[in-house]
């Protein structure tokens, strides 16, 4: 999924019309790219693998899916 970024000129500042003008957004401090790599890592290191458990169970089904489109996905996978 790609980034959700301002589309303004300035990328500070939130685009959605349903807010006022000129609300600046707000990142977190753990919001940079080396953090974001150990999450990652992590994930694929210590939950990965239950899928691999979970597949070697012959009554659980298991949904490969690939959400692009962040909350707008949730209707496929329902």
């Amino acid at each position: 999924m790609p980034p959700l970024l301002p589309k303004g000129e300035d990328p500070t500042v939130c685009d959605n019309q349903e807010h006022a003008e000129g609300v600046k957004l707000v990142s977190r401090a753990d919001d940079v790219e080396s953090i974001i790599k150990e999450r990652i890592a992590l994930y694929k290191r210590e939950t990965l693998p239950i899928l691999d458990f979970y597949r070697t169970k012959p009554n659980t089904i298991i949904i490969d899916f690939e959400a692009k489109k962040g909350k707008a996905d949730y209707p496929q996978v329902k």
